[in-house]
């Protein structure tokens, strides 16, 4: 079975109104919380073979701390389509990530699109969790992930940055 790890960027600053979207980084607590997740990833065993990331500033810096302490990275891919992108987008470079050899993708993105996909891969009646900044979903893809269909997946693990649901 494949597996698909969704992850919320960790929380921005917007300190800066004069700083575009796509440039604003990652406050401390963002920082740290992304730290802690790529532990969490680690001591769980849940490391990706592939990563696809939104070319966010935020979102590359999530990935950059998340993946400091595990002692080899998997290939990663910033997609220009992921910023923003839409749940059929989401999906869109998850199967082809999949088609391309790939058993555990990890999405990192933002939101609404990745608890849109979040909540069409666990429920079929479209409702469920958002997830907020830093938290994480590890999904097991029916059939290997060759159709995100509404609660196809089954949820093996949630990590939250102060263990709420």
């Amino acid at each position: 079975m494949s597996q698909l790890i969704l992850v919320r960027h960790g929380k921005s600053a917007w300190d800066s109104p004069a700083l575009a979207d796509h440039e604003r980084p990652l406050k401390h607590r963002g920082e740290e919380d992304s730290e802690r997740l790529g532990q969490w990833l680690l001591e769980g065993g849940w490391l990706p073979d592939r990563v696809l990331c939104s070319p966010a500033r935020r979102t590359r810096q999530t990935w950059e701390l998340l993946g400091a302490s595990w002692p080899q990275l998997p290939p990663v891919e910033y997609d220009a389509a992921l910023y923003l992108g839409e749940r059929p987008t989401l999906m869109a470079a998850v199967h082809g990530a999949l088609a391309e050899g790939a058993h555990r993708v990890m999405l990192i993105g933002h939101n609404p699109g990745i608890s849109d996909l979040l909540i069409q891969c666990l429920r079929a009646d479209g409702t469920g969790r958002e997830m907020k900044t830093a938290h994480c979903a590890v999904l097991e893809l029916a059939a290997n992930g060759e159709a995100l269909e509404p609660g196809s997946a089954r949820l093996l693990a949630y990590w939250s940055p102060r263990g709420e649901e």
